[in-house]
């Protein structure tokens, strides 16, 4: 079963990947953007799995929606130790 809020998240996330793809350019010298952007995609595509969970495969997608939200926090680990690095070293 959907539930609302599942896809409110989503299209904020969408919304989020809409904002990074128009404003690219201007976030070129975004320190780690790299993990930044790996996150935001790997919590698009948990919101998608979430969504799709509630009409086939519910435990094989909850499964893999748990995993794309554990990349997804490690990516913005890194996108924060990157961040911090470059920040600490004066450029």
């Amino acid at each position: 079963m959907i539930q609302e809020n599942e896809i409110i998240t989503f299209l904020l996330f969408a919304l989020v990947m809409i904002f990074y793809f128009i404003n690219r350019n201007k976030l070129s010298g975004f320190p780690g953007k790299k993990y930044f952007l790996i996150s935001i995609i790997f919590l698009f595509t948990a919101g998608m799995l979430t969504i799709i969970e509630g009409f086939f495969y519910e435990e094989i997608l909850n499964a893999a929606e748990h995993i794309t939200r554990l990349i997804s926090a490690v990516a913005l680990f890194l996108w924060v130790y990157f961040y911090n690095k470059r920040k600490g070293s004066g450029e």
